[in-house]
Formats: C-alpha cells, sequence, structure tokens
C-alpha cells in the first residue's frame, strides 16, 4: 500500500471545470515544497497514472430537481443502483442546481461533480490505475469548495449500506451508497467491486470523521480527524499561494482529500479481479546515468525500470526529484519541463529531452555557458535522452536551450520562477520550467 501511495501523476493541476484526477500521494508533508504548478513529474508507484478525462458524456448532463444520494431525517438508505450515473445532487441553499455522476468514458472510470448541469472537476481511472484501488483497498474520496458549500464524493467497499459524516457541531449526515453498471466489457474498469456515496454540506458544515457502515451497522472503512488532514493540506498549499482548506468553507484549496482505513476482517483484499504481484520499485536496480558534484558532495541521476514501468530519479545530498510511469507516459514528459533543482550547496539542471536535442546549453547570469551531451539512459522503452549538470549554488540560470546535432536552436525553455529556490531564499526544492519547440 506504501508503494500504491507514493505514485502520482501531476502532468498539472487540472482547474476550474476541468476534471481533477483523485491524488494517491503519500500525507506526509515534505521537507521543503515542490512547485506542483511548474514541476511536472511522475513518482514510480505501483499502477499506472490516474489518467485525466476530457471527453464528453454520450447522454445529458444530469439535473437534480431533488436531493440524490442523501438519506432524509427519519429514514435510511436502500439500494440503489444509478442507471444515469447520478450518486448524488439536489438543489442549492442560494439557488442552482449541483450532482456527483460517475461513468465510463475512452475506456475510463470517470466521477465528475456538476453545478448547473457544467463540470467542476472529478477523478477518472483507466484500467492500468484500476487495480490499485480494488486489490490494494486504495479507497479515496474529496470535499470540494462549490454552490457555497461543499460536496463530498467517495469511493466504498461495495457491501457500504450508509456513510455516516460527522460534522463538528455534533450533527450527522447520513450519505447513501449506490452502485453502477458497466454498459459494456470494453468501456472501461469494473465498477462492481465498489460503490459510491456523495452529498452536499452547506457552507459552515466542518467534516471532522467519516465512517462508512454495512447493513449490520458494523464499521466497513473510516476516516477520523479529517479536520487535521485539512489543516495540513493547507500548510502544504499556502506554500504555493493557496488558502485555508478547511472542510465546508469556500477556499482557493480545490479539495481536501480523503483516505478510507478499512477493517481487514470485514473488507478482505483484493476488492474484486486478480491480486497484483508484489510491487518492484523500478529504481531497485538502477543504474547511473549522470553524475557530479556539488560542494556538499556527490548526486547522480538514475534510471531503471521493473519490466512495466521506467523511473527516472536525482539523488544526492539536499536532492529529490524524478518521474516516472509507463513508457508512453514517461516518453511525453519532454513537451513539459526541465527543471532546476536545489541542492545542498549547488543546484542541478536536468530533465528528459526531445530525441532531436543533442546538446543541452545553460546560461548564467555572469554570462557563462555550459554545453551538456545529452545521454541515452540505456533503459529499454525510454526513447528520451537525458541531461544534467550542476551549477554553483548562487548561480542564476538565466537561459536553457536544446540544440541539435546540426547546431540548429530546437527548444527554448521558459526561465521563470527560479526566484522561489531554496537557494534562492525561497522555499521550493524543484522549479519546472516550460520548453518550447523553436521554429
Amino acid at each position: 500500500e506504501a508503494a500504491a501511495r507514493r505514485q502520482f501523476a501531476r502532468l498539472a493541476e487540472a482547474l476550474d471545470a476541468q476534471p481533477q484526477p483523485i491524488r494517491l500521494a503519500e500525507r506526509p508533508v515534505p521537507r521543503r515544497g515542490t512547485d506542483r504548478w511548474r514541476v511536472a513529474a511522475l513518482a514510480a508507484g505501483a499502477a499506472a497514472a490516474v489518467v485525466v478525462v476530457t471527453a464528453l458524456w454520450s447522454s445529458p448532463d444530469p439535473t437534480a430537481d431533488v436531493t440524490v444520494g442523501q438519506a432524509v431525517e427519519g429514514a435510511s438508505c436502500e439500494p440503489r443502483v444509478a442507471e444515469d450515473g447520478v450518486i448524488g445532487g439536489g438543489d442549492l441553499p442560494a439557488g442552482g442546481e449541483w450532482a456527483f455522476r460517475v461513468g465510463w468514458e475512452r475506456g475510463s472510470l470517470v466521477g465528475f461533480r456538476y453545478l448547473d448541469g457544467e463540470r467542476r472537476g472529478g477523478w477518472g481511472h483507466d484500467a492500468a490505475s484500476w487495480p490499485g484501488v480494488v486489490n490494494r483497498g486504495l479507497l479515496t474520496g474529496e470535499i470540494t469548495p462549490m454552490g457555497g458549500g461543499s460536496v463530498i464524493d467517495l469511493i466504498l467497499p461495495a457491501a457500504a449500506a450508509s456513510v455516516d459524516v460527522h460534522l463538528a457541531d455534533g450533527t450527522t449526515v447520513e450519505l447513501c451508497p449506490a452502485t453502477v453498471v458497466r454498459p459494456a466489457p470494453d468501456a472501461g474498469p469494473d465498477a462492481e467491486p465498489v460503490a459510491f456515496a456523495a452529498g452536499f454540506l452547506p457552507a459552515g458544515d466542518v467534516v471532522e470523521d467519516v465512517y462508512v457502515v454495512d447493513r449490520e451497522g458494523r464499521r466497513l472503512a473510516w476516516m477520523t480527524d479529517v479536520v487535521g488532514t485539512a489543516e495540513q493540506q493547507a500548510s502544504v498549499s499556502a506554500e504555493h499561494g493557496g488558502g485555508s482548506s478547511t472542510p465546508g468553507r469556500e477556499s482557493r484549496v480545490e479539495t481536501v482529500g480523503v483516505w478510507l482505513d478499512l477493517d481487514p476482517t470485514l473488507v478482505p483484499l483484493p476488492l474484486g479481479g486478480d491480486p497484483v504481484p508484489e510491487y518492484v520499485d523500478p529504481l531497485a536496480d538502477a543504474v547511473e546515468v549522470v553524475r557530479g558534484e556539488t560542494e556538499a558532495g556527490r548526486w547522480s541521476l538514475l534510471a531503471g525500470s521493473n519490466g512495466e514501468e521506467i523511473a527516472v530519479g536525482l539523488r544526492g545530498t539536499g536532492l529529490s526529484g524524478g518521474f516516472g510511469g509507463t513508457a508512453d507516459q514517461v516518453n511525453d514528459l519532454a513537451e513539459i519541463n526541465w527543471t532546476v533543482s536545489a541542492a545542498d550547496g549547488g543546484q542541478v539542471v536536468w530533465g528528459p529531452t526531445p530525441p532531436a536535442v543533442s546538446t543541452v546549453v545553460v546560461t548564467l547570469a555572469d554570462g557563462t555557458t555550459l554545453a551538456v551531451p545529452t545521454t541515452d539512459a540505456g533503459v529499454e522503452g525510454l526513447t528520451l535522452p537525458v541531461f544534467a549538470v550542476a551549477v554553483p549554488e548562487t548561480a542564476t540560470v538565466v537561459g536553457i536551450e536544446g540544440i541539435d546535432a546540426a547546431g540548429t536552436l530546437r527548444y527554448l525553455a521558459d526561465v521563470v520562477g527560479l526566484d522561489q529556490l531554496a537557494t534562492a531564499g525561497g522555499d521550493l526544492d524543484g522549479v519546472g520550467l516550460a520548453i518550447q519547440r523553436v521554429g
């Protein structure tokens, strides 16, 4: 499970009406923040990246004239199959409607939030990432500010009969789980092993605990101290200009992640499908592709594969960073960024490059230029060359250019935000620089 939670695939944070993938990241706050708005990295994990899906539904977007998925006072939840995919929905206190809907698009199982029929973010799992949910029980959810309150959505064990959301004022909101039926085997991952729940919390409702119970009232899964998790996530977000993320209150933070702990005696794993083999870190037998030294010591750029995933990692005194995933995912990264990472006693400029680039030229503010040849990592499936070079701790990088074998400038980095690096007095471990094709 720890290995699975190490995976994260953030090509960019999804904003506004765009889908937002569920994050399968570890909860601890890092020593120093990494600018997730700039650095696009794939950490090696137990399954391929959670995908962002942008296709349209084949049926009309949902509306909800009455509340769906939330128990009426004095009533209990009944088993429900959401034939239209609407897990929860209803009227908003200030007018308008909200809904949370689950279905399949382009081979992926997806869940989206809606405000007045327009999408307001969600998640998606493809055939590669779904086993991490059903085999390892990585059941997650989100609490998202929307419509003058918050929408909470959850993935649950299939045996869930109700979800008790305990609020700070001592009251409980009961959510009623629903299941969805895959229209065809080739539509995408099978959702039979799980159920879903969603509800709306008015402004001021602060979530403390979440308990998932079965028909006999036994607790199948839970998450306690949701407020503490929200505060931790807010502290990380504040490093990047975010605001408070207290559940139930409007915030600049898009979501608060929810991780459910399972009772292993009541929810045996795997939830469905075949157990996956023990995960092997792609960097377990990594080779050293590039190495160098800063004033504080040696650093290395490593690359490796476990046969299914490829990973490239930067290691050294005060250094961390890397990317990984399937071969297709990793080989797409060259169009995203090059990175300047802060180290103890220096900085390292590194990254994958488009195949056409044979030399990367790094220019410093004092006029120094460093011509760095790209290197084949020697990892099967990785078609991109890589480069890495150390520069002094006090140096300022003002330019990074990708040159082809004929000496023609092919790519140019957008060098912005380096004043936020720890070596420049900021609090970031690394800043990713978008690259642009020239000509």
